[in-house]
């Protein structure tokens, strides 16, 4: 009657064991799904703040190109007039 009952001791034991390690292993698949959301979140924010000074950045230049065209007032044109100087000798008759 012994051995049956250290035979289902024996048994019983590693499937116990087993089941109540269950809840400790979800706990661990838990903490590292935390783990690996924070450091997606972290990874979002820093991406977000570097589109924000890329696109400061962008407007900072626009604003500048506008402000050069709006101080070009007698100019229909919104391209600036470059003066070249082969453009000077074809309009100017030589002497």
């Amino acid at each position: 009657m012994l051995w049956i009952f250290l035979i289902a001791v024996a048994v019983v034991l590693p499937i116990t064991k087993h089941i109540l390690d269950l809840p400790t292993q979800k706990r661990a698949q838990e903490i590292q799904k935390i783990k690996a959301l924070t450091e997606l979140e972290r990874v979002k924010q820093e991406n977000y703040l570097l589109e924000n000074t890329e696109m400061r950045k962008e407007l900072e230049k626009i604003r500048k190109e506008n402000q050069m065209f709006l101080n070009n007032d007698d100019s229909k044109w919104l391209i600036n007039k470059t003066n070249l100087p082969e453009l000077e000798k074809v309009k100017s008759p030589e002497k």
